[in-house]
């Protein structure tokens, strides 16, 4: 995810750096080409030269637009979303770790059942973003554990099994108050329920027929402008082509980014940052001190 930077106006004409316009260059690249050929055309005679008016393209470019604005808005509803609820797993992991670590009497109990806490964090970001989990689980789960884990389709609900099995051990073992055992169970019920809304924005996409529609019309529109202009601003073509069709094309390619907010795309949400904010503060809940940040930045990036 890109970190906002506070750059003079100059400078941001030209940032490349989490920007789509290097995903879309290829695009403009042929867009521009086919505005020389455009230009070309228009001095042979029909069939080369296909004879449009700019009048239709005004009309279809502010339809294009709307449709855009609606495709853009769709695709920031799941991204917010998505991230409202990784803020809601902030909150609920902090809070079932000062509840484990308050109420559960035996400290190496409590200990284990925060690791999970860790663990099910990671295995859920891995989840979403289908990658292999074992290098992130392994420091916090006990190794026949993690085996049992790796062998399930849906990792962190496993660990949600396991940390309920923890849970009812202390209470056998008397290691907790039965009175006190609904408070955790509540906060396990909401853990479950931040896992099945991340599985619904991930496994719910946008409808592919409406992004399918955006796409061609988008592309449609940019490759038969030129034909439109030729005939009224000349040489010129090329240039007002490219300049028309960068906004429509970059609004298109955000839109997909947007999409998938769990991806790893420079504007997907910073997974892994938000992951470590839950390792260190429950890790600070045992009571270490001085941890050092994992995640890589690059200075404007956070991952």
């Amino acid at each position: 995810m890109l970190v906002k930077r506070d750059l003079h106006w100059f400078r941001m004409l030209f940032v490349l750096q989490g920007s789509v316009l290097p995903r879309i260059l290829p695009q403009l690249g042929i867009t521009a080409l086919i505005a020389v050929w455009a230009v070309v055309a228009a001095r042979l005679p029909w069939p080369w030269h296909l004879g449009f008016t700019p009048a239709p393209f005004g009309f279809l470019g502010v339809s294009l637009a709307i449709f855009l604005g609606f495709r853009n808005s769709a695709s920031y509803d799941r991204w917010w979303e998505a991230r409202k609820i990784w803020g809601a797993l902030v909150i609920q992991t902090r809070s079932l770790g000062r509840q484990v670590v308050g109420m559960v009497d035996d400290p190496a109990r409590a200990r284990r059942m925060v690791r999970l806490i860790v663990a099910f964090t990671h295995a859920l970001r891995h989840q979403l973003r289908g990658t292999e989990p074992r290098e992130d689980l392994a420091p916090w789960v006990e190794a026949e554990l993690l085996e049992d884990t790796l062998a399930t389709r849906f990792r962190p609900a496993a660990l949600l099994v396991a940390l309920e099995k923890e849970l009812q051990a202390a209470r056998r073992q008397g290691e907790i108050e039965a009175v006190l055992v609904p408070a955790l169970e509540t906060s396990l019920g909401a853990h479950s329920e931040i896992l099945a809304a991340c599985e619904r924005i991930h496994n719910t996409p946008i409808p592919f027929t409406y992004a399918v529609i955006v796409h061609r019309t988008v592309f449609l529109f940019c490759f038969l402008l030129p034909f439109g202009l030729a005939g009224t601003v000349g040489l010129l073509t090329p240039l007002i082509t490219v300049a028309v069709a960068y906004p429509f094309m970059a609004l298109e390619a955000l839109a997909q980014e947007l999409e998938e907010p769990f991806g790893e795309a420079p504007n997907a949400l910073a997974l892994l940052s938000m992951s470590e904010t839950v390792e260190h503060s429950l890790r600070e809940t045992l009571g270490e001190r001085g941890l050092q940040p994992l995640v890589k930045n690059n200075k404007h990036f956070i991952y």
